[in-house]
């Protein structure tokens, strides 16, 4: 993993800076031949700088809202047209397609016909077949992005800049946002402003952000399951056994990783967001950690801890997302699934203990 090389930058902070406190002080002092004069402009002053800060926290949320905004009206107008089309591709893309295969191709094909070299127009001719049906590969695809967002099943909220452009990009197909063109391979490849997309990237990029739909619905499932476990009274919480369940349990993979990750599984908070006060940070990457390391031993201490923000946190719990970290995120992710299923143990448990008279004797 690439070693970050400088902190993130903070979050606004609300403390009061050594200039305004010496301004603060002066408004304070009750003595002295300036102090009638002085006192008003000296409260001013400490308003304004409060002020200053503030506004600026406030433009900045606007601006953030604001691009939020214009990145959903994007999204929706991409698949609005892609669905407005009746087809998963454009007169423009089959266009962009028929001039390559006619510029290029068909000219090598027809030299090879001329000279009377059947073998290589035959290979020429196959080479033509193969790349029709490629360009057919990404139909279902792309009509897959499609039922993914009449169903709402898209993670919008996770995805990447460069991912949404992508997306919208294939979806709108306007003709100057792109170029085709075949790789090594025999590949269709969309170049979309230098980013060199194929279809496995494209794939890749959607089997990354759907809703963790499936591993909500059967985590859930297993918490009411030990909900009844803990009211049985038969048997103790085995918290070994129950991790290996949910490592081995299809409930995390490559694929999903950021979708459960960033968010909730079971109506409470999101993995990242918890993670992000636990002790158990400290077991990410110290390469991740170095840049908030202050004292030069391994790991961060308490104090450490303490003085990271929440986009110094949120920097280090996304560096658990890259693949050199994929064994640490499926350990903390499952540890952190075991947890909330003891907590339902112990909720079913408790329920039985305190309340007796729903059960009838106990089992011995």
């Amino acid at each position: 993993m690439a070693e970050t090389t400088k902190k993130s930058v903070s979050a606004p902070s609300y403390k009061l800076g050594a200039d305004i406190m010496n301004r603060v002080k002066e408004a304070g002092r009750t003595t002295g031949k300036d102090r009638a004069t002085g006192i008003g402009q000296a409260i001013s002053d400490v308003a304004g700088g409060v002020s200053k800060g503030l506004t600026g926290f406030i433009e900045a949320k606007k601006k953030e809202a604001k691009k939020k905004e214009e990145d959903i009206n994007a999204w929706e107008e991409g698949f609005e047209n892609a669905e407005s089309r009746n087809s998963w591709a454009s007169d423009g893309l089959f266009s962009k397609y028929q001039d390559i295969e006619n510029n290029q191709y068909k000219s090598e094909y027809l030299e090879a016909i001329n000279s009377g070299d059947q073998q290589k127009a035959s290979k020429l001719l196959k080479s033509m077949e193969d790349r029709s049906n490629k360009l057919q590969a990404w139909k279902a695809s792309i009509e897959n992005a499609q039922s993914m967002y009449k169903d709402n099943n898209w993670d919008f909220d996770n995805m990447t800049d460069e991912e949404k452009s992508i997306v919208n990009v294939l979806n709108g197909q306007n003709e100057s946002d792109y170029e085709i063109e075949w790789d090594e391979k025999g590949n269709m490849v969309f170049n979309v402003g230098g980013n060199k997309v194929d279809l496995k990237k494209y794939n890749d990029i959607v089997a990354r952000s759907v809703k963790p739909v499936a591993v909500q619905n059967a985590f859930l499932k297993i918490q009411d399951q030990y909900v009844g476990v803990g009211e049985d009274l038969k048997s103790d919480f085995d918290k070994a056994r129950v991790l290996q369940e949910i490592k081995s349990g299809g409930f995390i993979n490559r694929d999903n990783l950021r979708s459960v990750m960033y968010n909730s599984i079971d109506g409470g908070g999101s993995f990242a967001n918890d993670i992000k006060y636990s002790p158990e940070m400290n077991s990410i990457s110290y390469e991740t950690l170095r840049p908030f390391d202050t004292d030069g031993e391994p790991g961060l201490s308490q104090a450490e801890f303490t003085a990271l923000t929440d986009e110094d946190k949120d920097v280090i719990v996304k560096a658990l997302l890259e693949p050199e970290n994929y064994e640490l995120a499926e350990n903390l992710l499952a540890g952190w699934m075991t947890d909330k299923t003891e907590a339902n143990f112990n909720k079913g448990r408790t329920k039985r203990t305190e309340n007796p008279e729903l059960y009838g004797k106990y089992d011995k």
